[in-house]
């Protein structure tokens, strides 16, 4: 843990004994794991790929080892693959498991809504999808996600939120969740700072 904040491998750690995840409750865990970098060498390839599919494998994980049903105060943030693959992926999830290929799910509630009462995907600066996204979603499931200083991301800085506090398309409830309740939620910042989120 470093300064309230977990990173964890999900395939090393998403079926530790209870114990261990009792103990990572006070500190939200932002999932980010590491596949397919060696089908990809070319950089341009794991940026586009690799992150993206590693945080749907993540999300997929959790799900299948019903890991946010069965600790209901863990908050799991899903970053460095923007929030635009959220809808599909939480579809997808869904049909599976309601259905002849997910009889094994240990999970009793649909995936979607875990998710949504426990999971956050970090938007992009660069992202036209978001007013989309909280239409499928919900306000409360997508955080601000600045990646500066990554290069890509220079052009944008030091105004990364501004298409985001200017897009006439999203409300303004949903633009204060997703650039401050939502994370002030995910980092338990709420209680912290005596706010309710």
């Amino acid at each position: 843990m470093r300064d309230g904040f977990r990173i964890i491998d999900c395939d090393r750690h998403v079926m530790e004994p209870r114990d261990l995840w009792e103990q990572r409750l006070p500190a939200p865990l932002n999932q980010q794991v590491r596949i397919g970098p060696d089908r990809w060498p070319a950089f341009y390839a794991q940026e586009v790929a690799v992150d993206t599919f590693e945080v749907w494998i993540a999300v997929a994980s959790f799900m299948g080892h019903n890991v946010l049903e069965r600790f209901p105060r863990l908050h799991v943030g899903f970053i460095g693959a923007g929030c635009g693959w959220l809808p599909y992926w939480l579809e997808r999830l869904e049909e599976h498991w309601g259905g002849f290929f997910g009889q094994d799910s240990s999970s009793t509630q649909a995936p979607d809504r875990v998710f949504k009462a426990q999971g956050f995907a970090a938007c992009d600066p660069r992202e036209r999808t978001l007013p989309v996204l909280v239409d499928a979603v919900g306000e409360r499931a997508v955080v601000w996600g600045s990646q500066y200083p990554l290069p890509d991301i220079l052009h944008f800085f030091p105004n990364e939120a501004q298409s985001l506090v200017e897009d006439r398309h999203l409300a303004e409830e949903a633009k204060r969740r997703t650039l401050w309740e939502n994370a002030a939620d995910l980092f338990h910042l709420s209680k912290m700072c005596g706010t309710t989120g």
